[in-house]
């Protein structure tokens, strides 16, 4: 399978989820929940649009103008992804972290009944209370249990959001060390003060995270994405 092929299969999956701009010359592929807000306004800036208001609006292309995604150059993709000058990248992270930040981003703390239906599903599974607590390792057998195909994208396996082996990447930065990452990006687009503009993103909070996970939840943790683990050498 060609990338066009793959971005026509799934046009509006994959209008959401890149950033491109052919005369920049780069094709961005987000993962949920590694800094892609942070990376999408940087794209923004250096491709010469406003940013918006709200932030958020950045992920929707929301009232405003916007980089544009490769939907926008379908029938040329290919042909862009083999140049030299043309770069490809996307950005990762380790996968339980990743977890962790869904879990608290999106099961503990974004109200609205979209993200309730998943608390809703969880909470049935195991029996609690309507409004009864939701622990990390609640979510994770949750998780363990759904297909990746059926899963939201901010717990998605990275190696299919990504579609690695279908998109040639010239670089995936990991968001453990996003500030020097991005800062290459940056630099490999020619893009003045790239190390202050690269500045962020580093998760401190990480490896405490990490250390308080029961060996056995992080060995269902490491089943579940196992693919990534092995694709990124987490």
């Amino acid at each position: 399978m060609t990338p066009s092929e793959l971005f026509q299969k799934a046009p509006n999956r994959w209008a959401y989820a890149t950033w491109m701009d052919g005369d920049r010359g780069y094709l961005f592929v987000e993962t949920p929940k590694v800094a892609c807000t942070k990376v999408k306004c940087t794209l923004q800036d250096i491709s010469g649009y406003a940013q918006p208001p709200n932030q958020t609006n950045i992920h929707y292309r929301r009232n405003g103008e916007f980089v544009g995604s490769v939907m926008d150059y379908v029938d040329r993709v290919d042909a862009l992804l083999a140049q030299e000058n043309f770069l490809s990248f996307c950005f990762v992270r380790h996968p339980e972290s990743r977890m962790r930040s869904g879990f608290r981003d999106k099961i503990q703390n974004s109200p609205g009944k979209f993200w309730q239906v998943y608390r809703d599903s969880i909470r049935a599974r195991f029996g609690l209370q309507d409004d009864g607590d939701i622990t990390f390792a609640h979510f994770v057998r949750w998780v363990q249990e759904t297909p990746d195909g059926q899963r939201d994208i901010h717990w998605r396996s990275q190696t299919a959001l990504t579609a690695q082996g279908v998109i040639p990447y010239d670089f995936i930065g990991r968001q453990e060390h996003f500030a020097r990452d991005f800062r290459k990006v940056l630099e490999m687009l020619n893009v003045p003060d790239a190390a202050e503009r690269a500045q962020g993103r580093e998760n401190s909070s990480d490896a405490a995270s990490s250390r308080e996970t029961p060996p056995e939840l992080v060995a269902v943790i490491e089943d579940i994405y196992a693919v990534d683990y092995e694709t990124f050498g987490y």
